[in-house]
């Protein structure tokens, strides 16, 4: 994965790694890092228990009369509930969200 750019980059160590990857303009490690979290999402997020799951923290929020489930608390809420559930930090659960259109 990433061949064409990491490709370019020359390192032995995990300290010569480090230094590489602080190099690397920011567009390019930002899209590698979405792409490892999208990749993630995937294979640790299977679809149907992905959203089994979304639908049983949706519903248990929004049973409080006050929440507003278009509040972007809640969408970060829920990110980190389904972090927490799946192992994978929020960020790969927002983009597999997206993805599903959740």
């Amino acid at each position: 994965m990433h061949r064409d750019i990491l490709g370019k980059f020359h390192y032995n160590t995990l300290s010569e790694w480090q230094q590489a990857m602080k190099a690397m303009p920011r567009e390019a490690y930002g899209r590698l890092e979405w792409q490892a979290n999208a990749f993630a999402g995937h294979l640790l997020m299977p679809t149907d228990e992905l959203r089994s799951s979304f639908a049983a923290i949706l519903a248990k929020i929004t049973a409080h009369p006050r929440v507003d489930p278009n509040d972007d608390w809640v969408r970060e809420l829920i990110e980190k509930q389904l972090a927490d559930i799946f192992g994978t930090s929020s960020m790969t659960a927002h983009i597999r969200l997206e993805r599903e259109g959740l």
